[in-house]
């Protein structure tokens, strides 16, 4: 099943969101240091990412590339519309 990647930023919490399809009830749990898989209360279905300091992370990165690894793996793909909007397909 195809589900959409989106991103959601709260300045007041400094809190980064990646949600996997719609966003929806959840319980959180703390897979690194202030980083949390978010999954379905019911089914355990893995819906998200939240990643807290967010900014903080990346204080003082301004003329140095800065990257942070996250503890799962992901299989990205564009949706089939895209891909042949791109003309890659």
């Amino acid at each position: 099943m195809e589900k959409a990647l989106t991103f959601s930023y709260y300045p007041a919490g400094d809190e980064l969101n990646i949600h996997f399809d719609e966003p929806r009830r959840c319980i959180s749990k703390e897979i690194a240091d202030e980083i949390y898989l978010r999954l379905d209360s019911g089914t355990r279905e893995i819906v998200g990412l939240t990643i807290l300091n967010f900014r903080r992370r990346f204080k003082g990165a301004k003329s140095k590339a800065l990257s942070f690894a996250l503890p799962v793996l992901a299989n990205i793909k564009l949706s089939k519309r895209k891909a042949k909007a791109l003309g890659v397909m």
